[in-house]
């Protein structure tokens, strides 16, 4: 009972999924693609003091990151994605002498308040995941049930996985004759786009999505995207959240700037309405208007402005 309160408190208002980048084409061959970023080991640590000057981990940091990157390519401010819970922390008693997997992999809603500072803003996401631990072993199914999202319609669509390191470091650290070898871990979830983070030295991002949903190159502007927020949380926990960036100062040079650099010269002793009977001398079947599903041509539009002067 107490759980299903929490549940219901905490997805309260969430009536459907957050949105993802791509809609399901259909007709088209299923796959799984993977894409993968390792992210400096100095701006690695710089995330990580910035986790604990907050007094949270790297993954509420990547958390917090891959919120922003759904909130952005959405348009939305109330975001829910998946992430794994390890379960064996002590919720259910003797699971230390258990064998098996205690992950659980749970909701987590983040509101994205452009107005707090990232410091702030970091510190309600630690408070929101350390009130869910007396209930991190509620079935996802259960709280799927609770929640206002339809049946029929999943939860969330997108999901988080941390680890501080990967199988191979995990498994070449136990020196001999694994230091030698080499461990890849497969495997693969039901959710269309699955991160995978893995703290080490250097912070490693793998994207796991599915295929005709999304692409190579999609999956290759999400983890830019998502190496572009880290960068820029990681400089000052002072900085609005509205004001981190998503995309790096190249980027919005060419966006804003450079694609819109379309100052054209037009002569000056011309009034606009002789600029167009030009046009229409030259061109006059061009298209010269647009609204919703009609056209008008620059023949057809100098005829009506004729008419109306008349």
């Amino acid at each position: 009972d107490a759980a299903e309160t929490f549940w219901r408190q905490r997805l309260d208002g969430f009536n459907s999924p957050t949105p993802l980048a791509a809609p399901a084409v259909a007709g088209k061959p299923s796959g799984r693609g993977h894409a993968e970023r390792i992210l400096p080991e100095v701006l690695t640590t710089k995330l990580r003091s910035l986790a604990a000057s907050q007094n949270c981990s790297l993954n509420t940091v990547i958390q917090g990151a891959w919120a922003l990157l759904l909130g952005r390519w959405s348009a939305e401010q109330d975001v829910v994605f998946g992430a794994t819970r390890a379960g064996r922390a002590g919720s259910v008693p003797g699971t230390d002498a258990m064998v098996g997997c205690m992950i659980n992999t749970l909701p987590v809603r983040v509101q994205l308040d452009g107005s707090r500072t990232l410091g702030d803003w970091l510190q309600a996401l630690r408070d929101s995941e350390r009130a869910v631990r007396p209930f991190d072993q509620t079935p996802l199914m259960a709280v799927q049930g609770w929640s206002g999202v339809g049946a029929g319609q999943p939860l969330f669509e997108s999901l988080i996985v941390y680890d501080h390191q990967t199988l191979d470091s995990q498994m070449r650290a136990l020196g001999d004759r694994f230091a030698k070898c080499r461990f890849q871990l497969i495997e693969q979830t039901n959710y269309p786009l699955t991160l995978y983070a893995y703290g080490e030295p250097a912070l490693v991002l793998k994207l796991a999505y599915d295929e005709p949903r999304f692409d190579a190159a999609l999956a290759d502007r999400l983890l830019t995207g998502l190496a572009h927020l880290l960068e820029s949380m990681a400089v000052d926990a002072s900085t609005p959240v509205a004001d981190l960036q998503l995309m790096s100062a190249s980027e919005l040079q060419r966006v804003l700037r450079d694609w819109n650099a379309t100052a054209t010269p037009y002569p000056e002793e011309l009034c606009i309405h002789h600029a167009i009977e030009a046009q229409v001398a030259q061109h006059p079947d061009a298209t010269a208007l647009v609204f919703r599903d009609q056209t008008i041509s620059y023949g057809e539009l100098n005829s009506r402005a004729n008419q109306l002067a008349y």
